[in-house]
C-alpha cells in the first residue's frame, strides 16, 4: 500500500513539473514579444528625446532674441523719449511752432507747400527736424504728408513705430500702389506717412 502510495505521489510530481514546463515553454514567447516591444517602444523614445533635447537650445534662443529685441525698442524708446511730438518739452515745442509760423509766412501761398528738410553730414537731426515740423504743421489742422527720402539710411518709419515697406522706393519703382505705401499717424487723421520703402541697391541713383 506505502507502495503505491509513493507510485502515485511521483506520477504527480511528474505531472506538476510536465504541467510547469509546458506553462513556462507556452510563458517564453510571450515574454519575447514584450521584451522586443520594450525594445522598440525605447527605440522610439530616444529619437524623441533627441529632438526634444535638440528643441530646448532652440526655444532658449529664440526667447533670447526676443528678449534682446524688447530691450532695444526700450532703449530706443527712452533715447527718443521727450524729442518727439507730444513728448518735447515746453521749450522745445515752442520753437518748432515758431519754424511754423516763420515757414507758412516765407513760403508762397499755393495749394500744395513743399518744404524740404537736408543737411551735408548725418546725424544733424534731419529726420527729428522733418518729424516734429510735420507734427506741428498737422496741429493747424492742414493735411500733411511726410516723406522719407533718405534711401541710405532711413529712420523715420523707426521713430514713429511703424513698418518701412512698401514705402516711396516700392512706389517709384511700380511695385506698389500709393494707397498700400501710405501710412496714417497715430498722432492726427490728417497726417499721413510715406516711409522710404526697400533700400536699392543703388541709393544714388
Amino acid at each position: 500500500m506505502a507502495e503505491n502510495t509513493t507510485a502515485t505521489t511521483k506520477t504527480a510530481e511528474a505531472a506538476a513539473a510536465a504541467k510547469n514546463g509546458s506553462t513556462r515553454s507556452a510563458e517564453a514567447p510571450v515574454r519575447a514579444e514584450r521584451t522586443a516591444a520594450a525594445k522598440t517602444a525605447g527605440a522610439k523614445v530616444a529619437p524623441e528625446a533627441a529632438k526634444g533635447a535638440k528643441a530646448a537650445p532652440e526655444a532658449a534662443n529664440a526667447a533670447k532674441a526676443e528678449k534682446t529685441a524688447k530691450k532695444e525698442k526700450s532703449s530706443r524708446r527712452k533715447k527718443q523719449q521727450g524729442l518727439l511730438c507730444d513728448e518735447l518739452s515746453f521749450a522745445a515745442a515752442e520753437s518748432y511752432k515758431l519754424l511754423r509760423t516763420n515757414l507758412l509766412f516765407a513760403l508762397p501761398e499755393q495749394e500744395c507747400r513743399i518744404i524740404g528738410v537736408t543737411s551735408s553730414i548725418r546725424g544733424e537731426g534731419k529726420s527729428t527736424t522733418s518729424v516734429n515740423l510735420a507734427y506741428t504743421l498737422a496741429q493747424t489742422g492742414k493735411r500733411v504728408l511726410l516723406i522719407d527720402g533718405d534711401m541710405r539710411l532711413p529712420t523715420i518709419a523707426q521713430k514713429l513705430e511703424m513698418t518701412s515697406t512698401p514705402g516711396l522706393s516700392n512706389l517709384l519703382a511700380g511695385l506698389s500702389a500709393e494707397r498700400n505705401c501710405l501710412r496714417k499717424s497715430s498722432y492726427f487723421d490728417n497726417w499721413y506717412i510715406l516711409p522710404a520703402g526697400d533700400i536699392p541697391p543703388n541709393p544714388s541713383e
